[in-house]
């Protein structure tokens, strides 16, 4: 796997915070955990991370995840790191991802749209889904993005 430290923005800048080895027995693929920090600081406003890899989970919980202290919505920051995690994916040779989002979670859908994913449809989760289990979660959105 190809890691890049910090992914440099011009609001925001990812440095990386955690690697997290594939778990295959839970299907989980490999993933690097980002702090989103105000560009040019060491203030954390935000996480997201990046999933290497294909596979059923994927599909379902999407490539990347993103989230922003309140405090800090609202300024194009979850946007900006999906830009930035492009890198990522480029570097580890992954030409296409899914993001998923609850049907409900309005900011998150804007995000999908604001960086270009095509929405794909709206699934239910499979009685084994860790969402599922876990969560409590039964429906998601699927969005498709290349580059």
């Amino acid at each position: 796997m190809e890691i890049i430290q910090r992914l440099i923005g011009k609001k925001i800048d990812l440095v990386l915070n955690k690697m997290v080895d594939a778990d295959d027995e839970r299907g989980f693929v490999p993933a690097l955990l980002y702090n989103i920090v105000l560009h040019g600081t060491d203030e954390i406003v935000g996480r997201c991370d990046a999933r290497i890899g294909y596979n059923e989970n994927i599909y379902y919980g999407g490539h990347l995840g993103y989230s922003v202290k309140e405090e800090h919505r609202g300024n194009g920051y979850a946007v900006e790191a999906v830009e930035l995690l492009k890198q990522v994916f480029k570097a580890n040779n992954i030409r296409h991802i899914y993001i998923t989002n609850n049907p409900d979670n309005h900011p998150s859908i804007r995000v999908c749209e604001k960086v270009g994913a095509k929405f794909i449809k709206i699934v239910e989760l499979p009685e084994y889904n860790n969402q599922r289990i876990e969560l409590g979660e039964t429906f998601k959105n699927i969005w498709e993005l290349k580059f």
